[in-house]
C-alpha cells in the first residue's frame, strides 16, 4: 500500500500542487500484505483552536503498526506503536481508525482523540501537545498521547465512526453494531445489521497473513447523530430517538406507567444520557424532564379509573403499585403540593381515599414527605378519626 500527501494552492504564477509519498513505494513485484494500509484519517478542525491544528496530523494503520505523522511545518513521525500481541489470533485481522477533533462541552473543551482498533481490541488515546525551542530558537510543537482506554470485543472490528461528540459507533465482522461512550467505552446500545444487504469490497482476497478478505468500510457512515447505510440496492438513513421522543411515543400509546418509569430514570440519570441527548448536569437535566413527568401524571390520571370494575378484575393491586411509585417519583423530583393534590383528588373521587393514605403513611413516617397541602391534611385527619386510629 502507498499513502500520498498532496498540498495544493494558488500563487501569482497559477495553481500548484506538491505531492509526497508518506508510506510505501512503487513496487510491481510480489505484494507485501504486511505493509498494506488498512485505514487512514487526518485530524479535522474542531470547535476551538488546538496546538495540533498547526501540525496537520495524519494517522494510518497497517497490519503491523499504527503511525501518526505531522505534515506541517515538516514531515515528522509523532507517534508509532506496534500491533498488540493480545489480540485474538483466531479472528480475522482488521484495522481501522478515527480522529475525534476538539469539542466544546459546558464551557470546557475536550482534547482531540485518536480511536483505533486491531481485530477485537479498540483503543482511545487523547492528544497532548507540548512546546519547546529548537536549535534555531524557534518554537516546535510535539505530540504525545495520554489517558489510554481499551475495549475488548468478541469479534473483529470492521468499522469505527463518530456518531456524535460523545459516542463512538462500531460495527464488527458479523454486522453487530455497538454504540460506545467515548469517555469510558461503556456499551450504551447494541443491535444487529445482519438483515441488511450491506455492500462490501473484496480487497485482500489472496493474502496469507489472516487479513479479513471482505471490507465493509464503505458501506456505512455517520453524520450528526444520523446513520447512513449503503445497501446493494438502496441507501437508508436512521437516527436514535431522543429523550422527549421516547416519552411522547409512550404517552401516545397510553403506556403511562412505563412512561413514568422512563422519565424518572431520565431525571435521576440512570438512562443512557449520551444516546438520548440529555445533559449530564443534574440541574439542567432536572429542569428539562420535570415538566414531562408532571404531564405524564396528568395524562395517566384521566384514564386511570375508566374501568369501574377495578376490584372485580384485580386492578386494585395495580392502583396500589402505581400510587406507591407516583409518591416515590414526587419525592425524587421534589414536587409541589399541587401534584400531591392532583393524585389525592383522583383517588378520593374514585373511592380510594383509604388506599391513598395507606401508601402515604409510609412516606410520612420515613420523613420523605413532610409538607402537605391543607386539603390533604384535613382529609387525613378525618380519615384516621373515622378509622379510630388517632395515634397515627
Amino acid at each position: 500500500g502507498m499513502l500520498f500527501y498532496h498540498n495544493g494552492g494558488r500563487s501569482i504564477l497559477g495553481f500548484y500542487c506538491n505531492s509526497k509519498i508518506l508510506i510505501g513505494k512503487y513496487d510491481f513485484g510480489v505484494i507485501d500484505y504486511t505493509k498494506a494500509i488498512l485505514g487512514f484519517h487526518s485530524l479535522p478542525l474542531g470547535e476551538s483552536r488546538h496546538d495540533s491544528d498547526l501540525l496537520g496530523l495524519v494517522s494510518f494503520i497497517t497490519p503491523q503498526a499504527l503511525v501518526v505523522v505531522s505534515t506541517k511545518p515538516k514531515f515528522q513521525t509523532q507517534y508509532k506503536i506496534g500491533r498488540y500481541s493480545s489480540i485474538n489470533a483466531k479472528l480475522d485481522l482488521t484495522g481501522c481508525l478515527l480522529w475525534f477533533p476538539v469539542f466544546q462541552k459546558n464551557d470546557k473543551f475536550s482534547p482531540p482523540s485518536l480511536v483505533f482498533a486491531w481485530s477485537n481490541i479498540l483503543t482511545i488515546l487523547d492528544v497532548q501537545t507540548s512546546k519547546h525551542k529548537n536549535e534555531y530558537d524557534e518554537i516546535d510543537i510535539s505530540v504525545g498521547f495520554i489517558k489510554e482506554r481499551k475495549w475488548v470485543c468478541t469479534e473483529s472490528i470492521d468499522i469505527i465512526k463518530q456518531f456524535n461528540s460523545e459516542v463512538i459507533f462500531v460495527m464488527t465482522r458479523s454486522l453487530r453494531a455497538y454504540f460506545l461512550s467515548r469517555n469510558n467505552l461503556k456499551v450504551l446500545k447494541e443491535f444487529d445489521l445482519i438483515n441488511r444487504n450491506l455492500k462490501y469490497l473484496n480487497i485482500f482476497t489472496d493474502n496469507d497473513i489472516g487479513l479479513a478478505k471482505k471490507s465493509y468500510s464503505q458501506s456505512l457512515s455517520c453524520f450528526k447523530s444520523n446513520i447512513f447505510i449503503f445497501d446493494r440496492t438502496e441507501v437508508s438513513m436512521g437516527s436514535l430517538s431522543n429523550w422527549a421522543d421516547i416519552l411522547m411515543d409512550l404517552i401516545n400509546n397510553e403506556k403511562y406507567l412505563e412512561a413514568l418509569r422512563t422519565s424518572r430514570d431520565q431525571y435521576i440519570g440512570e438512562a443512557d444520557l449520551l444516546l438520548i441527548g440529555l445533559p449530564e448536569d443534574d440541574l439542567i437535566r432536572h429542569n428539562l424532564v420535570r415538566g414531562y413527568i408532571v404531564q405524564i401524571f396528568k395524562a395517566f390520571m384521566k384514564t386511570m379509573f375508566q374501568n369501574s370494575q377495578a376490584i372485580v378484575n384485580g386492578q386494585e393491586d395495580r392502583y396500589s403499585t402505581f400510587l406507591h411509585f407516583s409518591l416515590e417519583t414526587c419525592v425524587v423530583i421534589e414536587a409541589d403540593s399541587d401534584l400531591y393534590d392532583l393524585i389525592f383528588d383522583v383517588f378520593s373521587a374514585n373511592g380510594y381515599c383509604s388506599l391513598f393514605f395507606q401508601e402515604l403513611e409510609e412516606f410520612i413516617l420515613s420523613s420523605q414527605i413532610y409538607v402537605l397541602s391543607p386539603t390533604i391534611l384535613k382529609a387525613m385527619v378525618e380519615h384516621y378519626f373515622k378509622e379510630g386510629d388517632l395515634a397515627t
